[in-house]
């Protein structure tokens, strides 16, 4: 019979297990009712799904999508799953062009009005237009039906100078970030510097959209030359070099280790500004010590080990107010707090111009207020944060609320 159904004179069709019917008879023709994604490249390969009944599931079935062959069909719970067929048309003409999705079952077919539309993806628009050599800069490509059906992207760059090596560069697809119809990859590095044109084999790209791969990075020196950091890292440093432009993340790790947790900013085109890594094997040792660590500096897809490795030394630690003093500030007099403890002196940062070298910055915050105070060298167990220099130098006022201090 091919079906697991039985025609009942006044039930209809019922399971073929239910004795009620003497006569098993034909059911009726198949029935689409839904049909997933609903859209999909002419190059084919799309993965739907069709949903009906009147299936039947020891029967022969096919199923055509805008007039072609779905392949590969399988049948399962009042559903068909197969995959698209190649369709070709003049996408100058047209972008899209649509069908009816139809189920044939023993010579049946299917008559409802659900339709598939084959749709030509088009890249438009690629930014940034500029990476370094090593790669590792995030790229976004806009466009039309860039997200239709379960369309897979393989974006590939080109070099569009034929003397140079034509072996495409990869662009890894960030699926998370491909939102609103748009793709996102990562550049991968390249051989050859110069102007490469974009490719993606579901999609049709303006032939005008170029990615330029520019030269890596230079890392020349550090100021200070001699890198020194306390255990938690956090103050800052300069990188010196060249090269600084077209690059998103910037970060400083600890050599052989996966964390990466501190940044760096560009200031100009041969000088970045970083902070120092967090030294978390100093912190596991029992034993506080100074030790050295060299450091990775981590510019998109490009790496460089610093030549000269940081002193890891201990963590200031902040005991308690100068001879357990509690005080009390008047908002209109000008007063100071003294802070004791260990290694104060230690979280250094490079003197601006015109102060003398001997001298270390210290940062003390009083409440929503904060002051960058210098401690000389001989000054080593204590620090001074005077309260009239931060009413004039941030904008205090009357109403300001000063909390608890320490």
């Amino acid at each position: 019979m091919g079906y697991e159904c039985q025609w009942c004179q006044n039930t209809g069709c019922v399971d073929v297990d239910n004795n009620q019917c003497r006569q098993a008879e034909t059911c009726g023709k198949p029935v689409v009712t839904k049909i997933s994604p609903t859209d999909g490249p002419p190059e084919g390969g799309t993965v739907v799904t069709i949903e009906g009944f009147n299936f039947g599931v020891q029967s022969i079935e096919t199923a055509t999508v805008a007039g072609l062959p779905c392949n590969n069909v399988t049948f399962m719970d009042r559903k068909i799953n197969c995959t698209t067929s190649n369709k070709s048309f003049d996408s100058t003409k047209k972008l899209e062009e649509s069908g009816q999705v139809v189920v044939t079952v023993d010579g049946m077919d299917s008559s409802d009005d659900i339709q598939f539309t084959y749709k030509m993806p088009k890249i438009t628009g690629i930014y940034p237009t500029q990476g370094i050599l090593s790669g590792g800069r995030t790229i976004h490509l806009i466009g039309t039906d860039l997200n239709i059906g379960n369309m897979e992207c393989a974006v590939e760059l080109t070099n569009v100078e034929s003397s140079k090596s034509q072996v495409p560069v990869g662009c890894t697809i960030i699926r998370n970030l491909s939102l609103e119809g748009n793709i996102t990859c990562i550049s991968k590095g390249a051989n050859d510097t110069g102007m490469y044109k974009c490719f993606d084999i579901n999609t049709e790209v303006d032939s005008s959209l170029q990615f330029e791969y520019l030269p890596d990075p230079i890392i020349r020196s550090t100021e200070p030359v001699e890198l020194e950091s306390i255990n938690s890292g956090g103050t800052s440093f300069n990188v010196i070099g060249k090269g600084f432009f077209a690059i998103d993340n910037l970060t400083v790790g600890i050599q052989d280790s996966r964390e990466r947790d501190s940044t760096c900013r560009i200031l100009t085109l041969t000088k970045l500004e970083c902070k120092y890594p967090r030294n978390r094997e100093s912190e596991r040792r029992r034993k506080k010590r100074a030790t050295r660590s060299n450091i990775v500096i981590y510019l998109d897809g490009f790496s460089c080990i610093f030549t000269s490795s940081v002193l890891y030394v201990d963590d200031p630690l902040f005991s308690a107010f100068y001879n357990n003093v509690t005080y009390s500030f008047d908002p209109s007099v000008e007063d100071s707090i003294e802070l004791a403890g260990g290694n104060l002196a230690t979280v250094t940062r490079e003197p601006p111009p015109r102060v003398n070298k001997e001298e270390f910055f210290i940062r003390v915050k009083v409440g929503n207020l904060g002051q960058t105070e210098k401690s000389s060298k001989k000054d080593k167990d204590d620090c001074k944060h005077h309260e009239g220099d931060a009413r004039s130098k941030l904008g205090y006022h009357e109403d300001d609320k000063i909390g608890s201090r320490g």
